[in-house]
């Protein structure tokens, strides 16, 4: 006997054989299921657990009960530093091609991030470095646009407590107060010769 073929019915009301849709991303499967549907529609139990086991079929009941009380709480999955680093070996060298990063523009705009949620991105930003920055030299346009919005900015005397208590202890090299000196030397030349 034949063994059977399964489909799974996406958000569009089309149909895909189960062995195309197992081989999709996650992203995907659930752009696929999800992304024909109406924004803000709220789906019966019974529509959520038919959309549960068209997206993982195959997936035990104890396996279901491990997920459930990992995200309970509202708590993420923690990935242990072996499976981080397997993910970012297996990104390495991937290139997104302009039309994806268009998209993905296209699919951030408009989206409001509160107070709460921006404070706590740049509290898990601090300290990080940029790999994104790497290896990057400013242009002179974006050095005058930088130097433009910072003229005549006021620190706050808790912002200037902030950074006077950061640079305590610090040891700078000998090249760097040369270039430091050199830099203050410039800017005074350049306010004398305006004013004079």
């Amino acid at each position: 006997m034949a063994n059977k073929i399964r489909f799974v019915t996406l958000g569009n009301g089309s149909r895909v054989a189960w062995d195309e849709f197992a081989s999709w991303n996650y992203s995907k499967q659930a752009g696929k299921i999800w992304g024909g549907r109406n924004k803000g529609s709220t789906h019966s139990e019974e529509t959520r657990k038919k959309m549960r086991e068209a997206i993982r079929p195959d997936v035990t009941a104890e396996t279901k009960k491990k997920i459930s009380e990992t995200l309970k709480g509202g708590t993420c999955y923690i990935h242990t530093a072996e499976h981080l680093k397997k993910i970012s070996e297996t990104h390495k060298g991937k290139v997104t091609s302009e039309e994806t990063k268009k998209k993905l523009s296209e699919a951030q705009k408009g989206k409001v991030i509160s107070e709460e949620t921006k404070k706590k991105m740049s509290k898990a930003a601090k300290g990080k470095p940029k790999p994104w920055l790497k290896g990057k030299v400013a242009s002179e346009e974006t050095r005058k646009k930088i130097s433009e919005a910072n003229k005549g900015r006021v620190f706050s005397a808790k912002h200037r407590k902030k950074l006077s208590k950061a640079l305590k202890g610090r040891v700078f090299s000998e090249e760097w107060k040369r270039k430091l000196s050199e830099a203050q030397i410039n800017r005074w030349q350049i306010k004398y010769d305006l004013l004079y």
